[in-house]
């Protein structure tokens, strides 16, 4: 006869559920830290728990609302038309890829920039971008703004821009299925401390370390690379780096300079570029001989004249200057809307 002690005994059935949960949990437990990061994304799917075997990732920042050079003179460099064709070629290429802007595509909060960014949009769904993240000149737009771009044909992110609520206004991250079934992780924030700005209205900016706290460990177990989009000064970078570990790339714009060799901060290759649209970065990634890290190769590829134009978005842009002169925005002096972007002015 059992004693009433044994967990074996009729009398105490609690015990052998007890038990029972116990080993199952612990099954559980060993079975996730066998598959690793092996949660479901957002789509439901589940991460690979691997390295793709290359990557490039394709990145801007600091558009600032420069559709097209004038094509008046020579020596012209910059614009979407060749930006978008260079991207394409680059596509169809073999290998994965990613492209990504790290923020301040548009020019300003004044009717005529606001016309403006709706053909650059344009322009981005032509070339393709899995994610853009919002700067100090998407801020200027305010809330109501930017509300109207969430579902669109570009996929904005941001984790740390709120309305007056404190709800995001955009999706915190997007995980992207790269050709081998890894999964891309694009995460984005935007800084207003280090290089102070002023959100429009209905808008304000959670600090960014508190944003990552937040999202990174329910991103993490979804994703195999994680790319941090941060308009944020490179000392600010350099410090949520720091921060955190699992960040593999963080893009940067705020900045005066571009990127030549990658910045290494911490475990994250960190890569920056600027100056109104005018080149693309080109980022190859392959994993290092331990598997768990990258090795790194960049570089800034200037949109210069011999570049081909691309003839779908030329049509965009002519439709863009028909717009424009129906509409005839009036000159509008910049005393007039202080602490606005105006193209030109920072």
């Amino acid at each position: 006869m059992p004693d009433a002690a044994d967990p074996r005994s009729p009398s105490r059935p609690w015990l052998r559920v007890a038990l029972i949960l116990l080993l199952v949990l612990l099954a559980g437990a060993v079975g996730l830290a066998l598959l690793g990061r092996s949660d479901p994304d957002a789509s439901g799917s589940l991460a690979s728990g691997r390295l793709p075997e290359s990557l490039r990732i394709f990145y801007t920042c600091d558009t600032s609302g420069m559709l097209e050079p004038c094509r008046c003179s020579s020596g012209q460099i910059g614009g979407m038309s060749r930006r978008v064709g260079w991207l394409k070629a680059q596509q169809a290429e073999k290998g994965a890829w990613l492209l990504v802007d790290a923020g301040d595509v548009a020019g300003g909060a004044l009717d005529w920039q606001r016309f403006e960014f709706e053909t650059l949009l344009k322009g981005y769904a032509e070339a393709g971008y899995h994610a853009v993240n919002v700067g100090h000149r998407e801020l200027s737009l305010g809330g109501d703004r930017l509300r109207e771009l969430r579902g669109g044909a570009v996929p904005f992110v941001s984790a740390n821009v709120v309305d007056d609520a404190g709800e995001l206004i955009f999706e915190p991250y997007r995980v992207v299925t790269l050709p081998g079934g890894e999964k891309a992780g694009i995460i984005g924030i935007v800084d207003i401390e280090d290089k102070p700005a002023k959100p429009g209205p209905g808008l304000a900016v959670a600090p960014p370390a508190e944003a990552l706290e937040r999202w990174l460990p329910e991103l993490g177990p979804r994703a195999d690379v994680i790319v941090l989009l941060a308009f944020a000064t490179e000392s600010s970078i350099e410090d949520l780096a720091n921060r955190f570990d699992n960040v593999d790339v963080i893009v940067g714009g705020n900045t005066f300079f571009p990127t030549g060799d990658p910045l290494r901060f911490n475990q994250s290759q960190v890569v920056l570029i600027t100056d109104q649209g005018k080149g693309i970065g080109r980022l190859r990634l392959s994993p290092d001989a331990s598997g768990q890290g990258w090795t790194a190769e960049n570089e800034i590829v200037m949109l210069t004249e011999d570049l081909p134009l691309d003839s779908e978005f030329d049509r965009i842009y002519e439709e863009y200057k028909r717009g424009l002169a129906a509409k005839d925005f009036r000159p509008v002096d910049a005393e007039e809307f202080p602490g606005v972007p105006i193209d030109g002015a920072d």
